[in-house]
């Protein structure tokens, strides 16, 4: 008996299909559209500085003065003496939408009397002169040194380049700076040897200033790697073909 009702019904919506014309007709709904919209993140980042000033026995001299921290394209100090200490105060702001890892590279390059020292010349020169050279940038600190992991210095074609890295003062790993967010200054004084003489008459140190930013999460990078080389392996990893950073 059940297996004549099933045929039964079966004929009835056959012969329901051909009334309606031979066709079976479905009935169907449309679900409004969901839009998935992604949007990929910005990374960018800008170097301010303040400062300009120069503290020669308890004066603070205004040279290149900035007070407030804004984009500038450097401080011309002009002409200093040994044992002044100039102040200069870089910071880095995240102007992007994602979170960044921070290094700055300062590469110090020399001139003398208006002409760049380079080549063989240079190499002279810091040989001569690397303690002085290596005193002049060691003397760079600041208010926020924790904040700031320090590498080695390097001597690079015709500069003396040395690098600082954003990192948590507390697990010594690289920090992230938010978006909207400015880094501690990156140093604040930098101090001429005492000891300078006669020879260097003439003679401008320049350092040039680079700030780098790569966005911090899905980087690859590994909290535990709290080392001066860690940070330097990673920003090198990074950043050697595109920015020639090394």
């Amino acid at each position: 008996m059940k297996k004549k009702m099933i045929l039964g019904i079966i004929a009835a919506v056959l012969v329901l299909g051909l009334v309606i014309g031979g066709t079976l007709m479905l009935l169907t709904t449309v679900t409004p559209t969901a839009t998935n919209a992604v949007t990929i993140g910005a990374a960018e980042i800008i170097l301010r500085e303040r400062g300009g000033y120069i503290l020669r026995d308890g004066e603070r001299i205004p040279i290149d003065s900035v007070d407030e921290p804004t984009v500038v394209s450097g401080i011309e100090f002009g002409i200093v003496v040994p044992g002044d200490i100039l102040e200069k105060e870089p910071s880095v702001e995240n102007i992007g939408s994602v979170d960044v890892f921070i290094a700055v590279k300062g590469s110090l390059t020399v001139s003398k009397d208006g002409e760049a020292v380079t080549g063989e010349q240079l190499a002279a020169f810091f040989a001569a002169n690397e303690s002085a050279i290596r005193d002049f940038f060691n003397s760079i600190e600041g208010t926020d040194d924790a904040w700031w992991g320090e590498s080695a210095q390097y001597i690079d074609g015709d500069a003396l380049v040395g690098s600082w890295y954003l990192i948590n003062p507390d697990t010594k790993a690289l920090e992230a700076l938010a978006a909207g967010e400015v880094t501690p200054d990156v140093f604040g004084l930098i101090k001429v040897p005492e000891y300078l003489d006669n020879s260097w008459s003439g003679v401008t140190l320049t350092l040039a200033l680079t700030a780098y930013g790569v966005q911090s999460d899905n980087s690859g990078y590994d909290p535990a790697d709290t080392g001066e080389a860690d940070y330097y392996n990673f920003f090198q990893t990074i950043f050697s073909t595109a920015f020639d950073y090394k």
